[in-house]
C-alpha cells in the first residue's frame, strides 16, 4: 500500500471537527478552544484562517481570554502553510516553549483484510461512548473532571464514533475508538494496559476499528500521535500510516 493522497488542509479540518469541544469561539480567523479537559487540541488556540489584526494584539487578547477563564494560554501551530506568519517567533520571544511535537498520519483503507478476528481466548466488545470513556479514564488514571469533560465533548459531537474493546474475560486487553467524517476514519484513545503490551493487540484493535471505518464508507484512516511515542509509531507503521504533516504546542513559562 502506498501513502494516500491527502489534502492537508481538509485533514486539519477533520482533526478540528473530531476534537471540537462545546466551548470555542472564532477570533479574527483563529479558533480559540476553551475546554477544561486535558486534551490540548480541545484547549488551545488554533490558527485556522488568515488574520487582519496585528499579531501582538491578537496574542495579548488570546492570553487575556484564557487567563480570564482560569485556563493556561496554549497555542497549537502546524507545519502547513502558516495562517499566522511570525506567530512561532512571537511566542518564542515571549518565553513560550515548544511542547509535545506531534504527527498527523494517514493510511489507505483498501488494503485491510475482509475479516478482523480477535486473538484466541479474546473477543471484541462494543460500548456506548459514555461508559466507554469512563472505563478508559479509569484505566489511564484520569482525574474525574477530565473524564466528565471528555464525555461531554464526545456526546455533544455531531460526528459518529464507534468504541471498541478487546476483552479477555472481563478484563480490557486493548481499547480505542474511531470517529467518522466523509472519507476519513480517525483513530482516538488507543490504549493497551501495561500487562498486555508487546503482544500485537493494539495492531489487531486498530485494524478492527479501521475496518469499521472502511465498511462505513471511509477510504482514508488518520490519527495524531506524539512524535516521541515510538511504540505507537511502530504499530501505525505496520498499518501503513505515513506522516501527512506535523504540529506542536507553544506553552507559557508557567505551564
Amino acid at each position: 500500500m502506498g501513502p494516500p493522497t491527502v489534502d492537508h488542509h481538509r485533514l486539519e479540518e477533520v482533526l478540528l471537527n473530531a476534537t471540537a469541544p462545546p466551548e470555542q469561539l472564532f477570533y479574527d480567523g483563529w479558533l480559540l478552544r476553551l475546554s477544561r479537559e486535558h486534551i490540548k487540541r480541545a484547549a488551545s488556540v488554533n490558527t485556522t484562517f488568515t488574520s487582519t489584526l496585528p499579531l501582538a494584539e491578537k496574542v495579548d487578547t488570546c492570553q487575556h481570554v484564557y487567563r480570564n477563564r482560569g485556563l493556561v494560554p496554549i497555542f497549537r501551530l502546524t507545519s502547513q502553510p502558516a495562517a499566522a506568519p511570525g506567530l512561532d517567533a512571537e511566542l518564542e520571544a515571549r518565553g513560550y516553549r515548544i511542547f509535545e511535537p506531534s504527527l498527523v498520519q494517514a493510511a489507505p483503507l483498501k488494503g485491510l483484510g475482509t475479516a478482523i478476528a480477535a486473538p484466541a481466548g479474546m473477543r471484541f466488545e462494543t460500548t456506548e461512548v459514555e461508559p466507554w470513556v469512563a472505563m478508559v479514564g479509569r484505566l489511564r488514571g484520569w482525574p474525574e473532571h477530565d473524564v466528565v469533560a471528555h464525555i461531554r465533548r464526545m456526546t455533544s459531537s455531531v460526528l459518529p464514533s464507534h468504541c471498541l474493546s478487546l476483552m479477555e474475560g472481563d478484563t480490557v486487553a486493548s481499547c480505542g475508538l474511531v470517529t467518522l467524517e466523509g472519507q476519513y476514519a480517525g483513530l482516538f484513545d488507543i490504549y493497551t494496559p501495561p500487562e498486555y503490551r508487546g503482544r500485537g493487540l493494539a495492531t489487531v484493535l486498530c485494524r478492527a476499528l479501521l475496518a469499521i471505518g472502511r465498511d462505513s464508507g471511509a477510504t482514508t484512516g488518520w490519527l495524531s500521535v506524539l512524535a516521541s511515542n515510538d511504540p505507537a509509531l511502530a504499530v501505525y507503521r505496520r498499518l501503513g500510516f505515513t506522516t501527512a504533516y506535523d504540529y506542536w504546542y507553544r506553552v507559557p513559562p508557567d505551564y
